[in-house]
């Protein structure tokens, strides 16, 4: 079985988890093993972000995973935030990897957060042998799903995008939807870790040659699916405000709605119902949920809600 693991907090451990692989400002390592293969996913700081990683890359590294995993060698402001961004997301199958003397202090600080469960461990080791024996519950007969996480130009090949099957089997040749342009795009090749398939199931990294889409068409967060998605630049939910959040919400601030890997800038133009107007578009399904965050002030999430549908934002 192949298992994606986001490793969120001080992520300096990702250096002691598997091979490394694609970096960008996501870094990922692969792990080979006799049961499969675990492909590890971080955010990576940049030179405007010494401390933390945008938080917004923070919850799509966390939205690529199956598994989390809470990195601390000390309870750091990054450690806090990574725990409030995951009970948000509602995570609730993870480890926290920590020195054996925090484990108390982890669970305390847990235990009225969705990840009360959490496992704790406190080596890299100890946490590869936990993983091993944990089964996640896939769906190869649903309608399918790619997130996709990057694109690029091959020469002689075209356009390339990268993502993980969350759902459904993906086929060679198949006719998909690429959303949330609408484009029809159609599957060239597959590749599950550098060799070609003819089909892929869900849990699987694959790079897909394309066609019908190009390289300026496609960009993190754009899905791939089998079946239709809602697609709106205006959202309304069912907010909660997060309780650690120390910002001021009113019409017209600038917040950032992240909907699965998609991460897109806009203004709160309503209170109730809580209500974002986006500077593009986004894909989501049925009882999608959204993450807002903002870049002011720690810890940067606001809260989060279920996106509700109306039939003028269909598409």
């Amino acid at each position: 079985m192949d298992i994606t693991v986001a490793v969120l907090g001080d992520v300096d451990i990702m250096k002691e988890l598997g091979k490394g692989g694609t970096t960008n400002d996501i870094e990922m390592r692969n792990l080979r093993t006799p049961g499969g293969v675990f492909t590890f996913v971080a955010p990576v700081s940049d030179r405007r972000n010494i401390i933390s990683p945008k938080i917004q890359v923070m919850a799509q590294a966390a939205a690529m995973a199956d598994v989390h995993v809470i990195s601390a060698v000390s309870l750091t402001p990054s450690v806090g935030e990574a725990i409030i961004l995951l009970d948000e997301m509602r995570s609730q199958r993870g480890f926290f990897i920590a020195p054996s003397h925090m484990h108390d202090a982890l669970r305390n600080i847990s235990r009225e957060t969705s990840l009360k469960d959490y496992g704790l461990v406190s080596s890299a080791q100890e946490l590869a042998e936990k993983l091993s024996g944990i089964s996640v519950e896939r769906d190869p007969e649903g309608s399918l799903l790619v997130p996709v996480d990057n694109c690029f130009d091959v020469r002689g090949v075209g356009t390339v995008v990268l993502g993980l099957v969350k759902r459904g089997t993906l086929k060679q040749y198949d006719k998909l939807m690429l959303y949330p342009s609408g484009k029809e795009i159609s599957v060239k090749s597959i590749q599950c870790q550098d060799v070609d398939v003819k089909s892929a199931g869900p849990g699987s990294r694959v790079g897909l040659a394309i066609k019908g889409a190009g390289v300026e068409d496609v960009s993190r967060g754009c899905v791939i699916s089998g079946g239709k998605m809602e697609v709106s630049g205006n959202l309304a939910m069912d907010f909660s405000r997060n309780s650690h959040s120390k910002h001021a919400l009113a019409e017209n601030k600038a917040v950032i709605c992240v909907v699965g890997l998609q991460a897109v800038s806009g203004k709160i133009t309503c209170m109730s119902p809580f209500s974002v107007s986006l500077e593009g578009s986004v894909a989501y399904e049925r009882g999608g949920r959204c993450l807002v965050v903002s870049q002011d002030r720690m810890p940067r999430i606001v809260g989060s809600g279920v996106i509700k549908i109306y039939s003028e934002t269909s598409k």
